[in-house]
């Protein structure tokens, strides 16, 4: 089982960047806005990975699930415990023009429309 990030309550600026990220696909704004991200955003985009990547009762549609397995890699080790928070933090930052503009605010969003606001507060 992947790491559970636990925040104590998620900051008003962590909602506001996780629902900018989710709308956005352009991957050079999203760089530039995970560049000065609080560690609460990619404490979240680990988390949305790991809810997507562990209930099976997530619906994805093929293109979306061609999208992961392409880049399962990268997400293992996004949900892997034995990575720490700043490796998991350069791994989204790098992690290429496809990432950042297609799956992330994919997984954010899958997440936001599921889970809603119990996502962000379970944190």
């Amino acid at each position: 089982m992947g790491v559970s990030y636990k925040l104590k309550r998620p900051s008003h600026q962590t909602k506001i960047i996780l629902k900018y990220l989710s709308l956005r696909k352009d991957p050079k704004l999203q760089r530039i806005v995970l560049q000065k991200a609080p560690d609460g955003v990619y404490k979240s985009i680990c988390n949305a990975f790991k809810n997507i990547a562990e209930n099976p009762d997530i619906p994805l549609s093929k293109v979306q699930k061609n999208k992961y397995r392409k880049h399962k890699k990268l997400i293992s080790r996004l949900i892997s415990a034995k990575i720490s928070l700043p490796q998991k933090k350069r791994i989204i930052q790098k992690g290429g023009g496809p990432f950042l503009a297609a799956l992330i605010p994919a997984a954010i969003s899958t997440a936001l429309s599921l889970f809603g606001s119990s996502f962000l507060n379970s944190q």
